[in-house]
């Protein structure tokens, strides 16, 4: 049942061990979860079928899984089974902005640093040059040591911030959390109908109007920019095409703003074919899309297993949920952190094509750790140089 809340009194009753994830039009909480326990995904088509093997298993016609998957899909992604869940219709936020968590950072370290991952962008653009691939995305993590970190306020600060895009909160092995808000939908699928949102192509957003304006219009006439983004929603338009019906490809992108960045973005809408697969199904034709790994996906993904000093985990995997009829909504998780028992890791990335300057995505980088940061003391980011 859907009903309308207030965000601040169901946080209140939030754990780290429920789940968590709001949507442009609602929020599910799983306050009754049991872990769905697939040691590892050698393919989202397994998975796909152990999480409707749970879900046809339960008496509740209402339950949905709720969770992660890693970039790596060959490792153990984090599922929780929401019997009975709270699927509440969300309120407009405006009256309701949460102010910044207040906690105390010791240190602030980006890994690897800006020189380093300058580096590290300079040898994949002449890699990129020498015709292996044609795009590589490479992320840097930035390393916050807390005492503590309050999980509730962060969680209310993105989902009264970002309400135009997907928040959400996960369990995660060793008492850690995965929580974020992601602007990038991967998939959705209510009933007949789907829906897909790659994004790529980015600049900062300042608030300033005239500078903002001045960004999407230079986004919209930026040859690198278009052949990143469009490298990315011709993976997407190959990749449904041959399993949906309707399939409808805007000629040109359009300009999506988050509480952090101005991106060039396209609205790709098709309708169930015959093989009626499953939100699931159809997030493992997409899965990692060159908007977080590259193009080729084979080579990028090898480049990236090389070059990147650190594992990804979560980060460019997907969260989403979906019931048993096979609907749900899956988005890319980007614009993320992971709490554990040390601090705070948060991570970002940038497409590297042959065009690239690597100054410009190392700034780009430090841009979409905002989304993040803007919901922590501005002393955190004082602490350290990203």
């Amino acid at each position: 049942m859907i009903t309308t809340y207030s965000l601040q009194q169901q946080l209140q009753k939030l754990s780290t061990k429920h789940v968590f994830f709001k949507t442009p039009t609602k929020t599910i909480v799983g306050t009754a979860c049991s872990a769905v326990n697939i040691p590892t995904c050698h393919s989202l088509a397994s998975v796909n079928e152990q999480m409707m093997k749970a879900l046809h298993a339960t008496d509740d016609d209402q339950a949905v899984i709720v969770g992660a998957i890693p970039f790596d899909i060959t490792k153990q992604p984090a599922l929780q089974l929401a019997s009975h869940p709270q699927i509440e219709a969300n309120e407009a936020y405006e009256d309701e902005r949460a102010a910044k968590a207040m906690f105390d950072a010791t240190r602030v370290t980006s890994y690897p640093n800006r020189t380093k991952f300058e580096a590290m962008v300079d040898a994949s653009v002449k890699q990129i040059k020498q015709g292996s691939m044609t795009k590589v995305v490479l992320a840097r993590t930035l390393e916050i040591e807390a005492p503590s970190v309050p999980h509730r306020e962060l969680l209310h600060y993105l989902a009264t911030h970002n309400d135009k895009g997907y928040t959400y909160s996960i369990p995660l092995a060793n008492n850690e959390t995965l929580l974020g808000a992601s602007p990038e939908l991967l998939i959705k699928r209510e009933g007949n109908r789907i829906t897909a949102n790659p994004i790529a192509g980015s600049r900062k957003r300042t608030y300033v109007e005239a500078v903002d304006a001045a960004s999407a219009a230079e986004l919209m006439q930026s040859a690198k920019d278009l052949h990143e983004h469009r490298i990315v929603v011709e993976m997407v338009k190959q990749a449904l095409g041959p399993h949906v019906k309707n399939l409808h490809v805007p000629a040109s992108p359009s300009i999506l703003y988050t509480d952090s960045m101005i991106h060039l973005s396209t609205v790709v809408t098709a309708e169930v074919g015959e093989e009626a697969l499953s939100s699931l199904e159809l997030a493992n034709l997409l899965h990692p899309t060159p908007a977080v790994c590259g193009q080729p996906r084979e080579a990028a993904f090898s480049a990236i297993q090389k070059i990147e000093p650190f594992d990804r985990g979560y980060f460019a995997g997907i969260v989403g949920y979906m019931d048993a009829a096979g609907n749900g909504e899956w988005v890319v998780t980007i614009r993320c952190g992971k709490i554990h028992a040390t601090g705070l890791t948060l991570y970002a990335g940038a497409g590297i094509v042959e065009t690239s300057v690597p100054a410009e995505e190392a700034c780009e980088t430090g841009a979409k750790f905002q989304t993040m940061l803007n919901a922590m003391p501005e002393e955190v980011t004082t602490k350290g140089e990203f």
